[in-house]
C-alpha cells in the first residue's frame, strides 16, 4: 500500500513538474516568426521565451546561428505553450511537438542567459542555470566570439606589410642591377628594363591588394550596421507594445504593484567601427562624417529606468516615449547610411577577394 501511495504521489508531481508555472495553456499555431533568440511572433503577437535573456551584444554570426537554432527547435509544427502576462510583452514557455523546452534547448546551445529574474524560486531554476553553464564550459554561442572575418582582415594586414618590404628589397637590388649593368654594357640594359617593368607591375598588384584591403573596412562596417539595424527594430517592437499597454493610464499596469525596469535606448555593437576608426579614409568623404557621426551617438550599454511603484502615471510614460524616440532617431538615419553602403557595392566579403 506504501509503495502504491508513493508511485502515484509520484506520477502527480510529474505530471505538474512541466507546467509549474501557471500560465494559461495556448497553442501557437504556425506561420511562427523568429524575431531574436529570445523573442518569437505569431500573427501580430511577440511573445518573450520565458526564462531566457538575451546578452548585451551579439556578432552577426551569433545572430544568424541563435536564428538557425531556433527555427530547428520550433520546427514545422504548431506549439504548445503556457502564457504569461508579465509587463508590456507575454512570455510563453513553449514545447514542440517533441516536448523539447524551447527555453531551455536554446540557453543550452549558448544563444541565451537564463533569465534569473523569472526562474529563480521555480522548479526550472537548476535545469536553466545548469544548462547555461553547460554552454559556457563547451564555448558555445555567446560564450565564444567568431574572429574569422577580423583573423582574415589581420593577416591580410601582416601580409600586405610583409609584402611591402619585400617589394622595397627588390627594388634596392634592381638599383644595384641597374648601376651595374649599365657599366658592363648597354646590351644588359634591355634585360634590366624589362626587369624593372616587371617590378613596377607587382608594386601596382600590391596597391591594389592595398585598395581591397580598405574595401574590407566597408564591408565589415555595413556587417555590423545591418545587426544594428536588426536591434532597433526588435527594441521598437518591445518598446512600443510597452508604451501602448501604459496608455491605458486606468489599466493595472505591472510597475505600479511591483516596479518595472526599462532601457532607455538600444545596446548597439561598435566593435568593427572602434577597431577600423584610423582606416574610414577608405570611405568617400562624404561617408565617413555620416558613419562618424552615427556611431558617436549610439550606446553599447545604456542606462536602465526603473519605473516605481509611486510613479506617476505621466512620469512613467515620459520614460518609455523618451526611449521609444531615440530608437526611432536612430532608425531613420541607420537605414539611409545602409542604402549608401549597399550603393557602392559594400555587400559582401567576395568583393573584397574579386579581381
Amino acid at each position: 500500500m506504501r509503495v502504491f501511495s508513493f508511485l502515484l504521489m509520484a506520477l502527480i508531481l510529474t505530471s505538474t513538474h512541466v507546467w509549474a508555472q501557471g500560465g494559461i495553456e495556448k497553442n501557437l499555431a504556425q506561420p511562427i516568426h523568429i524575431i531574436d533568440a529570445a523573442h518569437i511572433k505569431q500573427n501580430d503577437t511577440v511573445y518573450h521565451l520565458w526564462g531566457t535573456e538575451l546578452p548585451p551584444t551579439n556578432t552577426v554570426h551569433t545572430d544568424t546561428l541563435a536564428e538557425k537554432s531556433l527555427r530547428q527547435l520550433i520546427g514545422r509544427d504548431s506549439l504548445t505553450c503556457f502564457v504569461y502576462a508579465q509587463g508590456a510583452m507575454p512570455s510563453a514557455q513553449c514545447f514542440n511537438e517533441k516536448s523539447t523546452d524551447i527555453s531551455e534547448s536554446i540557453i543550452s546551445k549558448g544563444f541565451t542567459l537564463a533569465n534569473r529574474m523569472q526562474i529563480v524560486g521555480t522548479d526550472y531554476e537548476v535545469p536553466y542555470l545548469n544548462a547555461q553553464k553547460r554552454a559556457q564550459n563547451a564555448s558555445l554561442g555567446l560564450w565564444t566570439v567568431d574572429t574569422t572575418v577580423v583573423d582574415n582582415f589581420a593577416l591580410l594586414q601582416e601580409s600586405s606589410r610583409v609584402l611591402t618590404l619585400l617589394l622595397f628589397a627588390i627594388f634596392v637590388v634592381l638599383v644595384i642591377v641597374i648601376i651595374v649593368a649599365a657599366l658592363i654594357s648597354k646590351r644588359s640594359m634591355d634585360r634590366v628594363y624589362l626587369t624593372l617593368n616587371q617590378t613596377i607591375q607587382v608594386i601596382t598588384k600590391e596597391a591594389s591588394i592595398r585598395r581591397k584591403e580598405q574595401e574590407m573596412v566597408g564591408v565589415m562596417l555595413n556587417a555590423e550596421l545591418k545587426t544594428n539595424q536588426s536591434k532597433i527594430e526588435a527594441f521598437l517592437v518591445i518598446y512600443k507594445d510597452l508604451l501602448k499597454t501604459l496608455n491605458d493610464q486606468y489599466a493595472d499596469h505591472k510597475y505600479r504593484r511591483t516596479g518595472e525596469v526599462v532601457r532607455t535606448a538600444p545596446a548597439l555593437d561598435r566593435f568593427i567601427f572602434d577597431a577600423n576608426v584610423d582606416k574610414l579614409e577608405a570611405l568617400d568623404s562624404d561617408l565617413a562624417p555620416l558613419v562618424i557621426d552615427f556611431y558617436g551617438r549610439i550606446e553599447t550599454n545604456p542606462d536602465y529606468n526603473n519605473l516605481e511603484p509611486d510613479m506617476s502615471y505621466e512620469t512613467a510614460v515620459s520614460i518609455v516615449e523618451e526611449a521609444v524616440k531615440k530608437a526611432q532617431s536612430l532608425s531613420q538615419d541607420i537605414a539611409p547610411l545602409i542604402e549608401r553602403f549597399d550603393s557602392k557595392g559594400y555587400t559582401s566579403v567576395n568583393l573584397v577577394f574579386s579581381n
